[in-house]
């Protein structure tokens, strides 16, 4: 059997290691020159098992007036005439009611344990450097209801197998002393202790290396995919700038741009963009240890190796991929603020923005595409793409080849 897969950030290269591992044949195809260049290439490097909280909550949608009308430093809505966007919109209110959140939250946290598992059994195998530690996490909190409403959270966490606890503001800042350099502007947070951190870049590029061990795989970057041609509800090619591509079945991962490509198929993806942003200093003398949340000002601080990432910022403007540096340099305070010797903001290493792919869920599409017999998903993983990679690529391979069973329902 051969499998195309549309798509090389790290959804698509861990798809092709976990059917490589089935033994069938892959082919991953993708524009860009190089792995993880999309959403991949600059995002938090948190490895969230434990905080995958979707995005349409009840909690968010007291505060979306706010947001919409531009209150927010840290959520922008670009006005933008667009049936999609208010299609998208009616579902994602929808998905805000307390029971349907906490069903979501329920699936993609055991997603995310799942994921967790998969990740360690290559890492188990195979040695490389992702810049991977298990360092936890930790999320600021602001207020007594914001420490009490934690609790509630992190006992339904605890159930699911996460370990969470609250902690007040002296206990985690004997946890994690740099937090004492910044502003008293917490009362105390959540400690995520089996949440951990790597570079999914690194890591994509790392796996990359490992598929080319078998004669099986093949990536073509560099080729621009045109449309997909279909006959009789099978997807019979793949029209690139490098001529026609065929092969048995097909696996779209084009992240934020899935919905685009889907299109051609008269498909309809509600996954958007979510556009974010990251920056990336070389680390200081008082970085954090553990990877922190700031959940006031929706900011994460990761140490990668020799460099703090700094990441954050939720922008619905559609697919415009410009990086505005007002957005940088706002991360760049926010990092000088809590951590002002945590890195050094004069020497910016690189400035990313990127789309998340988001449905109004947060669940990710993953399994056959409707209408295709031969045509598969894996695709909206959100704000935990990361997060999520290696699980998902488990359950995509097991649709695609049933006899491999992953124990895992989603």
């Amino acid at each position: 059997m051969h499998v195309g897969i549309l798509g090389a950030g790290v959804i698509g290269i861990t798809t092709a290691y976990s059917l490589l591992r089935r033994d069938i044949r892959v082919t991953v195809i993708d524009r860009a020159s190089g792995v993880a260049r999309g959403a991949s290439f600059g995002n938090g490097g948190q490895l969230s098992y434990s905080y995958v909280n979707p995005l349409a909550s009840p909690d968010l949608l007291k505060t979306l007036p706010r947001m919409i009308a531009g209150r927010d430093p840290a959520f922008r809505v670009q006005p933008i005439l667009s049936v999609k966007l208010a299609q998208w919109g009616l579902q994602f209110l929808m998905n805000c009611r307390s029971a349907i959140t906490a069903r979501n939250t329920t699936r993609l946290t055991r997603l995310a344990l799942f994921s967790r598992a998969a990740l360690h059994r290559i890492i188990e195998k195979h040695r490389f450097d992702f810049h991977f530690r298990k360092n936890g996490k930790i999320v600021l909190l602001s207020s007594a209801a914001e420490m009490s409403h934690a609790r509630k959270a992190c006992w339904m966490k605890n159930a699911l197998g996460c370990s969470m606890r609250v902690l007040d503001r002296a206990a985690l800042i004997d946890l994690e002393p740099s937090l004492t350099d910044g502003p008293n502007d917490f009362v105390g947070g959540i400690h995520a202790e089996t949440d951990e951190a790597g570079d999914s870049c690194a890591f994509t590029q790392g796996l990359v290396d490992l598929c080319y061990q078998s004669p099986d795989f093949q990536l073509q970057l560099g080729t621009d995919i045109k449309r997909i041609r279909h006959e009789n509800h099978r997807i019979t090619a793949i029209e690139t700038d490098q001529g026609d591509f065929t092969a048995d079945a097909y696996v779209l991962a084009l992240g934020a741009e899935s919905p685009l490509m889907a299109k051609t198929l008269r498909l309809n993806l509600p996954v958007y963009p979510l556009k974010g942003y990251s920056v990336t200093v070389p680390l200081g003398k008082s970085a954090p240890v553990a990877s922190v949340t700031d959940s006031r000002n929706r900011t994460v601080f990761c140490a990668l190796g020799h460099h703090l990432r700094i990441a954050g910022i939720a922008e619905l403007v559609g697919y415009n991929d410009h990086v505005d540096r007002n957005r940088i340099d706002q991360l760049i305070g926010l990092a000088q603020k809590r951590f002002p010797r945590g890195g050094d903001y004069t020497m910016v290493i690189s400035r990313w923005q990127g789309w998340r792919p988001l449905t109004p869920s947060s669940l990710p599409l993953i399994g056959p595409a409707p209408k295709y017999d031969n045509l598969f998903v894996n695709t909206g993983h959100g704000l935990f793409g990361w997060t999520l990679a290696c699980g998902s690529a488990e359950l995509i391979a097991e649709w695609i080849n049933p006899r491999y069973r992953c124990s895992m329902e989603f």
